[in-house]
């Protein structure tokens, strides 16, 4: 009878390191690529001018309309009726534009940035057996696309839900969902909710200990803190460290019988 043997931390980190070893420079290279067109620096760059245009606003408080100096006061209580029309517009225009970035970086994410991530995981899976083309970064627009993009987005869907009730459950879903991306990396044609069942067995148990696991970082995530694109070099070896809990939760799934051999068959010899 095969038990399920508890992982080894730094055993996971220095298969990690070793297998880096072959590719770390190719693997900066694709953690630059997918942070770039996951938008996240986008978005970056967007948090700061927000910042900069609130910022600019509170500190002076002071801005021309119709060549009429008002305060913030007056945009919220405007002196005139024609000033509350004016205002009343320029609010319903900048409505507009939040909302309408909103809804494009919305479904920039759920059409581009999921898959994306899918062929992230993909590329460190099988640079860990033999040197990759970093073209594997797009497998997820390559294989099955509509499903990797459904169920991704609802995985995104689900955690946000469970994360509304106190964090607490979003954040404990986060981690039984942390097998998805791996499941479809290696599966893309696996249906939706044999995707998440799969993903849940593998994680029953082992959230606390994946947690611990991501938690051991924490030094070298404060050090690259220190450092603009410090995560660009850190991010790989986080990366390898995660593509090891995913094949020792592979075997695992194998040897224990909730996953069968059809379903987890895409890891070795398959190019497409």
């Amino acid at each position: 009878m095969y038990e399920r043997p508890r992982w080894d931390r730094p055993m996971l980190k220095s298969y990690a390191r070793t297998a880096l070893k072959n590719y770390y420079w190719k693997a900066v290279l694709a953690s630059l690529i997918v942070t770039i067109l996951s938008g996240s620096y986008m978005a970056n760059s967007g948090i700061k001018v927000e910042q900069e245009v609130t910022s600019g606003i509170l500190q002076n408080s002071l801005f021309s309309v119709n060549d009429a100096s008002v305060t913030l006061r007056d945009f919220i209580f405007p002196r005139s009726t024609a000033d509350a029309a004016v205002f009343g517009i320029v609010g319903l225009i900048l409505a507009i534009i939040v909302l309408s970035a909103i809804a494009l970086g919305s479904l920039y994410s759920i059409f581009v940035a999921n898959p994306l991530s899918v062929g992230h995981h993909r590329f460190y899976l099988d640079n860990r057996f033999a040197p990759t083309d970093i073209g594997r970064i797009f497998r997820g627009f390559t294989r099955n696309y509509g499903n990797v993009t459904k169920t991704m987005f609802l995985r995104s869907l689900y955690i946000f839900c469970w994360s509304l009730l106190f964090i607490i459950p979003g954040f404990v879903k986060s981690y039984e969902y942390a097998m998805v991306p791996y499941i479809l990396a290696e599966n893309p044609d696996m249906p939706t909710e044999r995707v998440f069942q799969l993903s849940k067995e593998m994680m029953r148990g082992r959230k606390w200990d994946l947690f611990v696991l991501h938690l051991s970082f924490i030094g070298w995530r404060m050090l690259a803190s220190l450092v603009i694109v410090g995560n660009i070099f850190l991010n790989p070896y986080i990366n390898a460290t995660n593509a090891e809990v995913y094949l020792w939760l592979r075997y695992d799934a194998l040897h224990l019988g909730y996953a069968q051999p059809h379903e987890l068959d895409g890891m070795f010899g398959s190019a497409t």
